[in-house]
C-alpha cells in the first residue's frame, strides 16, 4: 500500500476520514466525551484491534497520533485518550451500547465485510480496558520508546516520529496539526502507514483535508517525476524551488534535486478568495461552460491567476503558478493553453479534491500544454463556504517539464 492507495482523489477513499484543521484546540479545551476525530479514531482503532487478534491471530496492533510539535501538548493528548477510554469502560460497565463503537463497527464493515461480530468485539474491548492491556505511550525528544513490537499500543508523538521510526500493523494514523511550513519530505516521513503488513480492508487515516491535499500534491508530484524520468530522460526534468514551502531541510539533500510543482500534476488553492469577481467574470465572459474545452493565450491565464488570492499563504501562491507560466512561455513563445470553463458548481469545501473525474480526464489529455481548469462555485454555505459566488483555478503544467528558481 503505497501513495496512490492513500492519496487517490478520484474519489477520496472511504477510508481516509477528515478532521477539523482547528481541532486541536477543541481537544485541549474540552473535558467531555465529544463527537470529535480522535474519539472516532480511537474506536475505529479498538473495533479494529479486537479483529485482528480474534480472527487474524495478530500479536500486535498499532495506533500513531499526531498531535503538535509541542511536547506539552502530547502530554495532555495522552491524557485525553485515557480519559476517553475510560469512559468507553463506564458506558460497558453500566450495560450501555456504546454509539461510538458501533458507529465505528458500521463504517468498518463499509470496507470489510467479514469484519467481527459487535458483540465480539464489544466483548473483547471490555477485557482490554477492565485489564488495562491497552498501552499508552507518548514518543518525542524526551521519551525514547520501543515497547510497540506486541500488543495493542496507543502512540503519541512529534517531529521525532519522522526520523526512520517505523511501527508494525500500523492501522490507524490520527492527525489534528497543520505544518505551518510544510517540507517536501514531511511527507516522506509520514509514509510509515505504508507498510506491507497492514489489512487493506482495516486502514483508517484521520487528517485535516489541507493537509491530505498537500501529502496529494507530492504523491501525484512524485508521480509525475518518475514518468517523466521514464518517458523522457532524467537531464531534461527541470524544477522549481519557490517559496515558503521547501523541498527538504537544508542540510539533507541539495534543494535544487527536489520539486514541488511538477508537470502533469494539478494544483489548487484549498482556501481561496477572488481579488474581483466581477473581473474574472469579465475575462472569462467570452468562453462558453458549454463548449469542452478553449485554446486560449496564455495572457488569460495570467490574468485570472493575477486574480486569486489564498486566505493560507502556506497554501497556494499565485505569484509562484505565475511565474511558471511567464516561464514557459518565455521557453515557447505563441503557444497557447487549455482553458476549461465550469459555471454553477455546488461543490463542497475541504474534500481534497476540486476537479470532477470528467475534467480531470479531460485535462490529462493534454500533456504538452497548460490546463488552467476554473470552477465558479456557487458556495452554498451547507457545503462550508461563506455563502458568495466565487472562482476557483486548477492549474496543470505540462508533462515533462519542471521549472526551478536560483
Amino acid at each position: 500500500m503505497g501513495g496512490n492507495f492513500f492519496y487517490s482523489k478520484d474519489p477520496i477513499p472511504n477510508y481516509i476520514k477528515f478532521t477539523p484543521d482547528d481541532e486541536l484546540d477543541d481537544l485541549l479545551s474540552d473535558d467531555e466525551f465529544p463527537d470529535n476525530g480522535l474519539t472516532k479514531s480511537l474506536c475505529s482503532f479498538l473495533i479494529i484491534s479486537s479483529h485482528l487478534f480474534l480472527t487474524d491471530n495478530q500479536e500486535v496492533s498499532n495506533f500513531l497520533v499526531h498531535p503538535s510539535i509541542r511536547i506539552v501538548d502530547h502530554e495532555q493528548i495522552a491524557e485525553k485518550i485515557g480519559t476517553y477510554l475510560n469512559r468507553i469502560l463506564a458506558e460497558i460497565l453500566e450495560n450501555k451500547l456504546s454509539e461510538k463503537l458501533l458507529e465505528a463497527w458500521n463504517d468498518l464493515k463499509g470496507t470489510n465485510d467479514e469484519l467481527i461480530n459487535f458483540d465480539e468485539a464489544h466483548n473483547f474491548i471490555n477485557d482490554l480496558l477492565e485489564n488495562n492491556k491497552i498501552k499508552l505511550l507518548v514518543m518525542n525528544s524526551r521519551n525514547e520508546i520501543s515497547d510497540y513490537n506486541k500488543g495493542i499500543n496507543i502512540i503519541v508523538g512529534g517531529n521525532s516520529l519522522g526520523r526512520g521510526v517505523t511501527f508494525p500493523n500500523l492501522n490507524v494514523v490520527y492527525y489534528c496539526r497543520r505544518a505551518r511550513t510544510p517540507q517536501a519530505d514531511t511527507f516522506w516521513q509520514h509514509c510509515r502507514i505504508f507498510g506491507y503488513d497492514r489489512n487493506p480492508k482495516l486502514i483508517r487515516l484521520f487528517i485535516p483535508a489541507l493537509l491530505y491535499k498537500l501529502f496529494s500534491e507530492l504523491n501525484d508530484s512524485n508521480n509525475s517525476i518518475i514518468n517523466q524520468v521514464l518517458k523522457y530522460n532524467i537531464d531534461d526534468v527541470r524544477l522549481l524551488y519557490y517559496g515558503k514551502i521547501r523541498p527538504t531541510r537544508l542540510n539533507v539533500i541539495d534543494q535544487s534535486e527536489l520539486s514541488l510543482i511538477t508537470g502533469g500534476t494539478n494544483y489548487f488553492p484549498f482556501n481561496p478568495a477572488n481579488k474581483s469577481i466581477d473581473e474574472i467574470d469579465d475575462i472569462l465572459k467570452r468562453f462558453d461552460d458549454t463548449k469542452e474545452y478553449h485554446l486560449a493565450n496564455p495572457n488569460y491565464v495570467l490574468k485570472i491567476l493575477d486574480n486569486i488570492e489564498c486566505l493560507d499563504a502556506d497554501d497556494w501562491s499565485s505569484a509562484a503558478y505565475i511565474d511558471c507560466v511567464n516561464a514557459y512561455i518565455a521557453d515557447k513563445p505563441g503557444e497557447q493553453c487549455i482553458l476549461i470553463v465550469r459555471r454553477n458548481r455546488d461543490i463542497g469545501k475541504g474534500t481534497g479534491t476540486l476537479l470532477s473525474p470528467n475534467d480531470r480526464i479531460l485535462g490529462n489529455r493534454f500533456e504538452d500544454k497548460i490546463v488552467l481548469t476554473v470552477y465558479k462555485i456557487t458556495g452554498n454555505k451547507d457545503k462550508g463556504w461563506a455563502g458568495n459566488e466565487i472562482w476557483i483555478p486548477n492549474i496543470k503544467f505540462p508533462d515533462g517539464i519542471n521549472f526551478y528558481k536560483a
